[in-house]
Formats: C-alpha cells, structure tokens, sequence
C-alpha cells in the first residue's frame, strides 16, 4: 500500500572510522545517482554527527511515483571489500 509514496532514506555508518564515512559518501552518491536516473528528486535533509559507539549519517529525501517501492528493499549491512 505505500509503494507509490515517497521515501526517507538513512544511511549510516557503523564504526567512527573515517573509512567508514567515506563509505557513507559513497553509497548516498550511489543512491543519489539511481534517484537521477529514476527521475526521482533527491533532497539532502541532514548529516546526522557521530555518536559514542556509531558514526555519522546521512538523511535523505527521495520524492516520485513509486519511489518507497523501488527503495524499500534496500536495508540491512553493506559491506565494503578490497
């Protein structure tokens, strides 16, 4: 029922490491491309600061048809490999 709404998205870090902010940046940049494509608006609403035992955030915004349907499948750990 709330596939066609839009979508708030959180993307966070799970350790103060800067590797792992960097990484933050990088999958709102994904994120942020895929809202493009899509022909989403993609609004930045905050960077959330780091808090004992967690990292930084950021909240994101994503207005368009559908667009909590094409997002909400995405949640649960991303890892970065080298």
């Amino acid at each position: 029922p709330q596939d066609g709404a839009d979508a708030f998205l959180l993307v966070s870090a799970a350790g103060r490491r800067r590797e792992a902010d960097a990484w933050v940046r990088t999958l709102v940049e994904m994120y942020r491309r895929f809202a493009a494509r899509a022909r989403f608006e993609c609004e930045l609403l905050g960077e959330l600061a780091a808090s004992p035992g967690g990292g930084a955030g950021i909240l994101l915004h994503v207005r368009g048809a559908y667009a909590y349907g094409q997002l909400e499948v995405e949640r649960g750990l991303h890892r970065r490999t080298d």
